[in-house]
């Protein structure tokens, strides 16, 4: 998942998750990650933050892992505030992300 608003709302979290839900449900036996790929974020509302917590609970009914990929520094914060970096994997570079896709 690759959202392009740099601001995660209401509006841009119900589009995702459609689009997230009948991605997974497409490729539900194959899933074994998702990505939420956030380098182009660089704000989230509550709705967003739900997102993100929603597809990775959709994720783990699935065995799959979830890992959230190149979050700024702001919402990196936010994410260890709120202790949702113990929900996820966090990310910060592509060359970590591609070693984490390859095991």
């Amino acid at each position: 998942m690759r959202p392009i608003d740099p601001f995660l709302g209401e509006r841009e979290a119900a589009i995702i998750q459609r689009s997230a839900r009948a991605t997974l449900a497409e490729h539900r036996v194959l899933c074994r990650t998702v990505v939420l790929d956030l380098r182009r974020v660089e704000g989230m509302s509550s709705m967003g933050l739900g997102l993100c917590i929603s597809l990775r609970n959709e994720a783990r009914e699935l065995n799959a892992d979830t890992i959230v990929y190149g979050l700024t520094p702001a919402l990196r914060d936010q994410f260890r505030q709120l202790k949702l970096h113990k929900l996820f994997r966090l990310v910060p570079a592509e060359a970590d992300l591609a070693r984490h896709l390859a095991t």
